[in-house]
């Protein structure tokens, strides 16, 4: 065998490696979130509920699966370290060099994957599923035959899935050896394609414009945050015009 392949053989292993590593990464980081985003919901279902019991609110198996898999696919669709664009020796480089730049690959692009394949779902189907199907009696929300109407939806169940929104996107996450960080990317709401079609949606359906910067800002995060805080504040404000036949249990509003 030549030196030159002897040397991709090298890179060949390297790069494996460093998917193998990546993977274990993304699902510690996955997990993590998780983890976090869960405790977020119970915590403020028992806030909500103080005198009800409420169920647990968890992830099925499945669905993490699901969003490891989404994930996994983009590391393997990963094609290495472009070599061709690094300067100086790198026949002198050990795997740690190799293995710094695939992880600098992951960086750039996990705020984007971390809202698609963790916050998306999560806001778009987790929650709605356990407030229509294994939430407390309050929670049950008719499943079918739901009008576009605001006033003929559920109200109770619009109010309380953007109050626990709201909940997470004011939460914090904290990993080893590093201080507490958003639990979610500030950049996961620029980035992550998923989450702007989801709040532009939420917008549209209550009247308030959307619009994404060109660069994220602090302004930026709070102002998503107000748009949450607003379709709480209106459904809070039809809700007491229109009734929900559904409730027999008091919830507190925050």
């Amino acid at each position: 065998m030549s030196s030159r392949e002897s040397l991709d053989q090298k890179y060949e292993e390297w790069k494996e490696q460093s998917r193998v590593e990546l993977k274990q990464k993304i699902r510690h980081n996955y997990n993590e979130r998780l983890k976090a985003s869960i405790k977020t919901i119970n915590k403020s279902l028992n806030k909500y509920f103080p005198n009800s019991k409420v169920s647990i609110f968890n992830i099925s198996d499945q669905d993490i699966n699901t969003a490891l898999q989404q994930f996994y696919q983009r590391v393997n669709m990963w094609g290495g370290v472009d070599l061709s664009t690094v300067r100086g020796d790198i026949t002198k480089w050990q795997f740690n060099a190799y293995h710094k730049r695939a992880d600098n690959w992951w960086n750039r692009y996990k705020a984007a994957w971390i809202g698609d394949y963790l916050f998306h779902p999560l806001f778009n189907q987790q929650i709605d599923h356990f407030i229509k199907y294994n939430g407390c009696r309050y929670c049950a929300a008719t499943a079918a035959e739901q009008s576009d109407d605001i006033k003929t939806d559920n109200l109770d169940h619009e109010l309380l899935k953007y109050m626990l929104i709201r909940d997470i996107m004011h939460s914090l996450v904290k990993f080893e050896r590093t201080r507490k960080m958003p639990l979610i990317l500030d950049q996961s709401y620029t980035k992550s394609e998923y989450l702007q079609e989801l709040f532009k949606e939420i917008g549209d359906k209550y009247g308030i414009e959307f619009k994404m910067p060109s660069n994220l800002s602090v302004k930026f995060i709070f102002t998503l945050r107000e748009i949450f805080l607003l379709c709480c504040v209106t459904l809070h404000s039809f809700r007491a015009r229109v009734p929900s036949n559904d409730c027999d249990v008091e919830m507190t509003v925050y």
